[in-house]
């Protein structure tokens, strides 16, 4: 009988799962869906949306003109508390100066169960108010009211917009499961929007056709009057009825999976199934067609015409004196690069915005050693070529605000600019933001894809900037180890990082080490410091050192005459980074990444070898990674070696499962336990 009852609800909550209409109507709420104790496709949701619908279409207003009218009803089930988030919605609204969208027809209500009696409970008034974000959205917040364990929650809202180009997006997917994402849309034939599907979730369907429409208008004339007195003047006031054909589309997706984050991911946005719009062109009756849609060549050229970007890199005399100060009459390109370089990456401050455009001039930037991202990079690329050389900017998305689309050319998807300098042939991209990053090592948050050579003259423009970028992440553990009379390990531990794992060491620990000891003790379990030593960390080109002695009995067992230990010291995998059975999205480390420990252990005396692990090696397909791990014994010594390369920089979803159990062998083998047996008297 509860299996029978199980269907039943899953059959009335979800009637329309394999049907083409959305039977969920606003407070039409059921008991079986009050019942709803799991979803029955992802039994750990915490939530699930049950109905999610927007609609939006165009209106006409004698005041404002043409408006977008969006309206949207959501329907969500509070499974356990870990749901409890859902219950607070945020809703964007744009601005333009005074200009701004309006939300209203606010209603919303939870019901619960409670004795066999469905209790309503709306939504109030004290729990609505609107926050500005940023300098073009303002944030409408609302909480939900008596949200618990088996809450159904609905709400339903309206957003008017006077903002055309601003059409709004709809995502189909969300971090818990959906049963039914909708999405419709009428545009009059005066309009014509691009549109851009993204994601990896398909759509149950999509349907397209055309109605008829019209905008009811009223205007007013004057007749009458000699010229000399208003006294005879009669105002006429007019309606008309303008009537076009209207262009519908209706996208649906059904049993929509939760998009759960994991690590090595760019934005969440970029794989989330959405679809947005962009205003190609506008054209009424009797009037000229205007057009809204860029090429990326025009979008270059408005950026090299623009007084923030194209007049900061040209506006180079300004700087002159500047330039050749610090020069001191070096004629060495190379060598003007790294003076030029590392004097802004030294001296100016990024203050953590990521801008495509200026916010002052380069004289201000220097003089008040602070400044956007722009502001740094611009006056960069102004400097080089005032010192004579080839320097471009190169205009790109970085990693948090999603991957670039070169097919879609919108200026809103760039938001962020860098340097490219050519020295002999050789093409260097730079980015003086980051302090202590050397002039050859891009921040990790700009290996996003393509970029773009923002110039007149340069034909091929797109570049590849992950490709460009030559460095990686190197670590190399070196160990030398052996146990004492109290059964502790000492260890003289030396990393050595290159490129990104020295960046992010210098970043984190720079001039604190007393924080950096208190990290490797917290990090590695049963660790006393007794020394630590760095070096080489002042010049960025050069590897960062760091050597760690150290006693530890953390993990170390005696059983009878048997010691166990793992001699993975340190940097051990002690899971596997990808918990996701199956995942529809690449895995993206931005750049290859290759560790190396190596540990010489001595055999304490009176101890001979009783099990050592099987050594292994692992590659996957085409090179992308490998595993090597190998433990010998050579006399009194066991040496160790664990080599782990991540050689491709992003991995595509059709190839996630060898790449998720090529990380449960790591784990696996990394745990194994080395075995000493301690030798009777006799022997």
């Amino acid at each position: 009988m509860r299996v029978l009852f199980t269907i039943h609800i899953l059959l009335f909550i979800f009637p329309f799962a394999q049907a083409q209409e959305n039977k969920v109507k606003f407070g039409d709420v059921s008991e079986e869906e009050l019942h709803l104790k799991a979803y029955f496709l992802d039994s750990s949701a915490s939530a699930v949306v049950l109905s999610d619908v927007g609609f939006t279409r165009f209106k006409y207003n004698q005041n404002h003109g043409v408006q977008l009218e969006f309206t949207r009803h959501t329907r969500i089930k509070i499974i356990s508390t870990s749901g409890y988030d859902w219950a607070n919605v945020e809703v964007p609204l744009y601005r333009d100066g005074k200009d701004k969208e309006i939300l209203s027809g606010l209603k919303g209500f939870t019901y619960t169960l409670e004795n066999g009696k469905i209790e309503k409970e709306r939504l109030r008034n004290e729990s609505q108010f609107t926050e500005k974000f940023n300098e073009n959205y303002d944030i409408f917040k609302f909480t939900m009211p008596a949200v618990k364990p088996g809450t159904v929650l609905e709400y339903e809202y309206t957003i008017t917009s006077d903002f055309l180009y601003h059409l709004q997006a709809w995502e189909f997917q969300k971090s818990i499961p959906v049963v039914w994402s909708e999405y419709k849309v009428a545009i009059p034939e005066y309009f014509d929007y691009k549109q851009l599907m993204k994601g990896y979730h398909p759509l149950a369907f999509h349907e397209a056709g055309q109605e008829p429409g019209s905008f009811n208008l009223s205007y007013k004339t004057r007749s009458g009057g000699n010229g000399f007195s208003d006294a005879s003047v009669q105002t006429n006031f007019k309606n008309e009825s303008l009537r076009f054909t209207t262009f519908t589309d209706r996208w649906v997706a059904q049993d929509v999976p939760a998009l759960v984050e994991e690590p090595y991911i760019t934005t969440m946005d970029d794989y989330v199934s959405k679809i947005s719009f962009e205003l190609s062109s506008v054209k009424f009756p009797g009037e000229t067609i205007s057009n809204y849609s860029s090429s990326w060549e025009n979008i270059d050229k408005e950026l090299l015409d623009n007084d923030h970007f194209g007049d900061i890199i040209n506006k180079k005399g300004g700087l002159k004196k500047q330039t050749e100060a610090l020069l001191n009459g070096e004629t060495d390109n190379m060598k003007k690069l790294v003076i030029l370089y590392s004097c802004l990456n030294n001296q100016i401050r990024w203050n953590n915005e990521k801008r495509l455009f200026a916010s002052q001039s380069s004289l201000k930037t220097l003089e008040d050693k602070s400044g956007n991202s722009a502001d740094i990079n611009l006056t960069l690329i102004a400097m080089l070529r005032s010192a004579g050389m080839e320097a471009y900017p190169v205009a790109l998305s970085t990693r948090d605000h999603g991957m670039m689309i070169p097919s879609y050319p919108m200026l809103k998807q760039y938001n962020y600019v860098i340097a490219q300098v050519d020295i002999e042939g050789e093409k260097i991209l730079l980015d003086a933001t980051e302090r202590n990053c050397p002039f050859n090592l891009l921040p990790v948050r700009c290996l996003n894809g393509m970029g773009r050579l923002i110039d007149q003259n340069i034909t091929d423009k797109w570049i590849e900037v992950e490709k460009m970028q030559k460095s990686n992440s190197t670590k190399m553990i070196v160990v030398q180890a052996s146990l004492n009379e109290m059964k502790q390990l000492e260890a003289k531990i030396t990393h050595t990082s290159k490129d990104y794992t020295a960046l992010k060491l210098r970043r984190q620990y720079y001039q604190e080490e007393e924080k950096r000891q208190a990290d490797l003790e917290k990090e590695n379990q049963g660790w006393k410091i007794k020394q630590y030593d760095t070096k080489q960390w002042e010049d960025m080109l050069l590897p960062a050192e760091e050597t760690i002695d150290i006693t530890s009995s953390e993990g170390i067992v005696e059983a009878g005459n048997l010691i166990y230990f793992n001699p993975i010291l340190t940097d051990r995998l002690k899971e596997n980074p990808f918990n996701l059975k199956n995942r529809t999205y690449p895995v993206d480390y931005a750049h290859s990444n290759k560790q190396l420990y190596m540990m010489n252990f001595i055999i304490p005396e009176g101890y001979v070898v009783e099990e050592l692990p099987q050594a292994i090696a692992m590659t996957l397909p085409d090179n992308g990674a490998k595993f090597i791990y190998q433990v010998k014994q050579i006399g009194q010594m066991i040496q160790v070696m664990s080599k782990l390369e991540i050689n491709k920089s992003r991995f595509y979803a059709e190839e996630y499962g060898n790449l998720r159990e090529f990380y449960n062998q790591i784990v696996s083998k990394q745990a194994e336990q080395l075995v000493l047996r301690k030798l009777p008297k006799s022997e």
